[in-house]
C-alpha cells in the first residue's frame, strides 16, 4: 500500500493471539477504512480518526482491499 491511498481492512491473518488482540485493541478490524499516512521507517496509518504507528511485523498481518 502507498503513502496517502486509502482503503478498507479486509481481514487480519495471524495465529498470534497477542498480535490479534493487541489489532483489536486498537480498534484494527475487517471492514474499517484506512489510510496509509507513511510506510517507513514504521507504518503510521489512520483508522476511525486515530493514528497508530506499527512495525513491519505487525502491518503484515492486515490486509487492505480497495
Amino acid at each position: 500500500m502507498e503513502p496517502r491511498k486509502k482503503g478498507k481492512i479486509s481481514h487480519l491473518d495471524t495465529k498470534n493471539t497477542g498480535i490479534l488482540q493487541k489489532l483489536i485493541a486498537m480498534g484494527i478490524l475487517p471492514g474499517m477504512p484506512v489510510t496509509l499516512l507513511r510506510n517507513s521507517p514504521s507504518y503510521l496509518f489512520e483508522v476511525d480518526q486515530t493514528r497508530y504507528a506499527v512495525d513491519r511485523e505487525i502491518a503484515n498481518h492486515i490486509y487492505v482491499s480497495y
